[in-house]
């Protein structure tokens, strides 16, 4: 019987193929050439795909394959569709699905994928542990088609579980239950009746249940092979992207604006490029180049050499030897890589890009934001700038894009420029190594009765509410996670674990007209609409050579937008306006100088200068108006120079040389300035006392001058990064330093196995039920007080990264699901949101580390978070200071003695920066000595000596070493 919901449904599938297809006389068959199809009666409509059918009609290119996946669905045989990323396979399946009527379960594959994703999750309820059917079992169960997306990048032996399940459609269920057959089912029904049969555990397979696999041969692109048993049970088709003819009017018909010289001749160079693609030179996405189509729809002045850019960021992804190819189908095909100058103008809800050049002004159409924008930053327009907030601008009208750049280019400025004069507000999720598809959109969460529930992501939130989501560290997670979003960006369908469906608005207003249902019915069903305001932009560093990130997966999806390198005068207009000072020559000084290394042959000083980033040089030249005349320590400071291996140190000293970087005495002019008391907390809570620590600690000079230049820092608004080598008083200084300015703690020490969950919240049970407690970092940024994170080179370097975004923007999502944000940056409605944890503007991070380098077994911390932090290098003091400390450690022992080890002692650790010895002998082990002559004054001094140097007893070069040096200075240790 057909309803008339049901018929209506049929003449919105007839609707697809309009021009390419034939109808019988009969609404409920859809024919393609000589095969037709029986057009069934939806018994979920919500679970048939709409609009995909209603853009255009399907290129030529497609309807063979329409015609053969009608064929193999007639033969009841499983499909594979095998082709390039892109979309262009998913999308043939939507219009296959939505022509013929027929709903879908959507299964992503990553590598994170398991059985419990694909079969059944175990979930509990009011205490009892019961079963839920997942979209494999729920689509054989209910006829549906099973889409798996992504068959490439599951691990070995996961698929396998599906082998019994597409040969013979059986399958043995975790609750006991067992899928039969259709036909096999229907023969025990004779005998036995229906209840009888699930007593028995028995279910029946729908023989509509149908699964089409999607993915990318392997090799050629990077993947996991086919299980050959997996292989063996599908029937395959290559899918090739649309012919160039067929590209070409589809591009046509989405950027009307554009001349046709101009489409074609990108084109060319897009299909000419791709035909010498290669594993070291990744293709050109025709999906991509239809998102920039769009936006050169919106502005004819972009140059075609542009518009590749935008999709192909050749520079980030080719070799120089690798750019040749495209450069020469660029010149080849006279595509123009003219710049127009262009910016963004706003005047109220109305956002212009106006291109002078030839006095266009480009009106945007952009949705309604769901939130305004609470962003209010210094922003400096350079032109470079200017014209990438245009770029964005345009993207942004369109849709989603990526965002790259060098460490500490700005890239979270641009973005927060861009929201304040696009009046939106957006959210940030922070990416990590560790995290995991399911992390990225829906956790598990464990009510207080010991229910368990699923909780939504940022990202989902944002999606279901219209926001704009910041994907920040797009390069740290593995890109089957990346991927796992293909369906949310290619056309905003999201399926959560949760069992819940998310459809783009115009999706979601298509199928409640179609099958005459209201939004809340939509709602009751499980889907759930995206708004138009919703976008996903991804934030990521560019690539480099140790860290290849953007492959030809990543390609497919989003333009990608680069930072510009600012030129020499941007730099230091820039620094001036921020810092507001007049000391022009001292940053000139200083851009000239980190150019000149940028540009150096000299891979170790190259590496060096990526510690040198834009937000560094500003920094430095606060410090510099702050207390003038030590601009070389503050450089040597930033870029660890004392650290660095000796060739590149001498090199480095050299350029700094040359540029004129020196420190000036004549010029210091605020050296008496104590910003320990400036900063120092006039009053403290009573539950406070107990957190400011207050230890033993003899002041010497050189303390002194480091405990007032990590005031002069914390006076400036940074977090504090204490790096040295073992022994020499970090944890002291620190302890001092807190004591000095009144304020409360709050410790944490890292370890090998600290992960991102213990780092932001530790997990405690309490009568059966896992309940999540704040870590000492949430704790410290509610309250304000000063979280020191000690041993931070040990936590491995992706669990330490996501604190990037923290110390960067003040944003981070919490292990339970939370996320800490600044509290200047609350909306009226985020105060009463206990999902967002406010960040008190007195919250500030003293980070402790070893050096980076042997003999030290930790992580190099530095390179990942440097430029975040104010650097102090913390060295052994000098001689006068050093000698002036031991001697309160040891009030008796004979000032010679002290002279003598105090020689011994650093001529050893000349010997340690020469490269003879490998132990950095520390002033710890020098008071141990020291210590143990002034309690114990008849021991023999080599006695106490070999306390320290028996560890070195078997090593015969190093304890010959050691011996020389003692024997020299008349202290026979052997």
């Amino acid at each position: 019987m057909i309803t008339r919901v049901s018929l209506l449904r049929l003449q919105h599938a007839r609707k697809v193929l309009t021009t390419t297809a034939s109808t019988s006389s009969k609404p409920s068959t859809l024919t393609i050439g000589s095969v037709s199809v029986q057009l069934q009666d939806a018994k979920n409509p919500d679970f048939v795909p709409a609009f995909y059918g209603q853009k255009n009609n399907p290129p030529q290119d497609l309807l063979p394959h329409l015609r053969w996946l009608i064929q193999k669905d007639k033969l009841k045989q499983d499909v594979f569709l095998l082709g390039v990323p892109g979309k262009i396979r998913l999308e043939l399946v939507l219009r296959y699905l939505e022509a013929t009527n027929r709903e879908f379960e959507y299964l992503p594959i990553t590598r994170d994928t398991t059985e419990a994703d694909i079969k059944q999750r175990r979930e509990i309820r009011d205490g009892t542990a019961y079963y839920t059917d997942l979209c494999a079992v729920r689509a054989a169960l209910k006829g549906r088609v099973l889409v798996i997306d992504g068959v490439e990048r599951a691990e070995r032996n996961v698929l396998p579980i599906l082998n019994n399940l597409l040969e013979n459609r059986e399958m043995q269920l975790d609750d006991g239950r067992f899928l039969m057959k259709h036909d096999k089912y229907d023969e025990l029904k004779v005998k036995y009746d229906e209840a009888t049969l699930k007593k028995m555990g028995m279910e029946r397979v729908s023989e509509n249940f149908h699964v089409i696999a999607l993915g990318l041969p392997v090799p050629r692109f990077p993947g996991n092979s086919l299980d050959p048993p997996f292989r063996s049970r599908f029937q395959c088709r290559n899918i090739q992207e649309l012919s160039f003819h067929t590209f070409l009017e589809q591009a046509k018909l989405i950027a009307p604006n554009v001349s046709e010289t101009n489409l074609n001749d990108l084109i060319s160079v897009v299909y000419a490029y791709n035909s010498e693609a290669s594993t070291s030179r990744p293709r050109i996405g025709t999906a991509v180049v239809e998102n920039t189509l769009k936006i050169w729809n919106e502005n004819p002045s972009y140059s075609a050499g542009e518009i590749v850019n935008f999709s192909y960021p050749a520079k980030e992804v080719l070799s120089d030897s690798e750019k040749d190819l495209i450069n020469t189908f660029k010149t080849k095909f006279e595509l123009s890589t003219h710049e127009r100058t262009r910016e963004l103008k706003t005047d109220g809800a109305l956002h212009t890009v106006q291109v002078p050049a030839d006095k266009r002004k480009i009106q945007m159409k952009l949705p309604t934001p769901s939130h305004p924008t609470s962003f209010a930053s210094t922003w400096i327009p350079t032109a470079k700038q200017e014209n990438l907030i245009a770029d964005l601008a345009l993207a942004f009208s369109k849709g989603d894009f990526i965002l790259i750049g060098p460490k500490g280019s700005g890239k979270s400025r641009i973005l927060g420029e861009l929201s304040r004069r696009l009046n939106f507000n957006y959210v940030t999720m922070v990416l990590h190594q560790d995290m995991n598809t399911r992390e990225l959109i829906q956790r598990r969460h464990m009510k207080e009765n010991g229910d368990t529930v699923w909780e939504d992501s940022i990202l989902v939130t944002a999606a279901r509410n219209g926001d704009v989501c910041v994907l920040d560290g797009v390069e740290m997670v593995h890109s089957s996670v990346i991927m796992s979003l293909s369906q949310l960006i290619y056309h905003r369908r999201f399926d959560l674990p949760n069992g819940n469906r998310l459809v783009g608005e115009k999706e979601f207003l298509t199928i409640m007209e179609r099958d005459g249902v209201d939004e809340a019915t939509m709602n009751e069903r499980g889907v759930f609409q995206i708004p138009d305001s919703f976008r996903v932009l991804f934030v990521g560093e560019s690539q480099s050579k140790e860290h290849k990130w953007i492959n030809e997966n990543v390609l497919s999806i989003l333009p990608f937008y680069t930072v510009p390198n600012l030129s020499l005068s941007e730099q230091m207009s820039i620094i001036s306006e921020i810092t507001h000072g007049s000391n022009t020559e001292s940053v000139d000084k200083l851009i000239k100088f980190v150019q000149t290394i940028k540009n150096s042959n000299d891979a170790g000083l190259k590496n060096t200068a990526t510690s040198l980033s834009l937000r560094r040089l500003i920094h430095i030249a606060k410090r510099d108006l702050m207390q003038p005349g030590h601009l070389r320590e503050l450089v040597e400071k930033a870029a660890l120079s004392k650290f660095l291996p000796q060739i590149t140190k001498e090199t480095f000293e050299h350029e700094l040389n040359t540029a004129n970087v020196f420190n000036d005495t004549t010029i210091r002019t605020k050296e008496n300035e104590k910003f320990l008391d400036m900063i120092r907390a006039n009053t403290i809570k009573a539950e406070d006392e107990a957190l400011i620590p207050n230890v033993l600690f003899h002041h010497n000079k050189q303390h002194d001058e480091i405990l007032e230049d990590m005031a002069r820092d914390m006076k400036l608004g940074s977090h504090l990064l204490l790096i040295g080598n073992q022994g020499v008083g970090k944890n002291k200084l620190t302890d001092r330093f807190l004591h000095l300015i009144n304020r409360p703690r709050q410790y944490m020490q890292l370890h090998r196995d600290t992960t991102v969950q213990t780092l932001t919240m530790q997990t405690v049970v309490e009568n059966g039920i896992i309940r999540h407690e704040d870590s000492a970092l949430v704790k410290a940024a509610r309250s304000g007080q000063i979280l020191v994170i000690d041993e931070a080179d040990k936590a491995p370097l992706h669990v330490i990264a996501i604190l990037k975004s923290l110390l960067d923007t003040g944003t981070l999502v919490l292990g339970d699901g939370r996320t800490l944000r600044p509290a200047s940056s609350f909306t009226e409605a985020d105060k009463t949101n206990d999902r967002i944890v406010p960040i008190h503007p007195n919250f500030r991070i003293i980070m402790l580390a070893n050096r980076p380098g042997f003999p030290f077994l930790g992580n190099n911390l530095f390179a990942v978070l440097g430029d975040l932090f104010a650097i102090h290098m913390i060295d052994h003091p000098g001689r006068d200071s050093e000698l002036a400390m031991i001697k309160k450690f040891g009030p008796t022992v004979p000032v010679k003695t002290l002279n003598q080890l105090l020689t011994i002692f650093n001529e050893l650790r000349e010997k340690t920066d020469q490269g003879l010895l490998q132990y950095p002998y520390s002033t710890r082990e020098l008071v141990n000595i020291v210590r143990h002559c002034n309690e114990f004054p008849t021991d023999p001094l080599p006695e106490v000596c070999r306390n320290v140097f028996d560890f070195d007893s078997y090593s015969e070069d190093t304890i010959a070493t050691i011996h020389e040096v003692f024997q020299k200075h008349g202290v026979p240790l052997g």
